[in-house]
């Protein structure tokens, strides 16, 4: 039973960067960000960690960028929502929504700027273009997460949400 485990989280690994891949060619967003942020909180802490650290290595590998730079591409907005999620609930209304799409923002303006530095040492310069690609990329990761944290929200019931169940 624990090989199976194992060569199925390897298995889930590998799909994990194929649709990466996939859809950040594709949409220009970020799948593994979606997950991440809809995992987060919802998934035991320790384990969530080990987890995403080992995937975005992974990540670093395949991109061919210097370990740990997804990583630390990562915490700038994870560090922007905590921040944030002190002063304002960012659970589910109009607000919450346009704040964690400016935090998807800053996320990608970070990976289009960031990952130049690590490797050239130079910030990435800017074009218009490419910093309204970011915000509609920020907005469709955000309706992702939203579409996630809506199908959760159906599968379990109203007065007991330990309990799943099926429509």
């Amino acid at each position: 039973m624990l090989i199976l485990n194992i060569f199925l989280t390897i298995l889930g690994l590998f799909a994990l960067v194929y649709l990466e891949s996939m859809f950040l060619s594709l949409l220009g967003i970020s799948l593994s960000l979606i997950i991440f942020f809809f995992l987060f909180r919802k998934v035991d802490l320790k384990i969530f960690s080990i987890i995403s650290f080992i995937v975005f290595l992974v990540f670093d590998v395949v991109y061919k960028l210097p370990l740990g730079s997804n990583i630390l591409i990562l915490s700038i907005p994870l560090l922007l929502y905590l921040l944030i999620s002190m002063f304002v609930s960012l659970e589910s209304s109009l607000v919450a929504f346009l704040i964690k799409t400016v935090i998807f923002w800053v996320y990608y303006i970070v990976l289009l700027t960031l990952p130049n530095l690590f490797v050239v040492g130079r910030l990435g310069a800017l074009t218009w273009d490419e910093v309204l690609r970011a915000l509609l990329s920020a907005f469709l990761t955000n309706l992702g997460v939203f579409i996630l944290d809506y199908i959760l929200a159906g599968f379990r019931r109203r007065g007991n949400s330990s309990q799943i169940r099926l429509k």
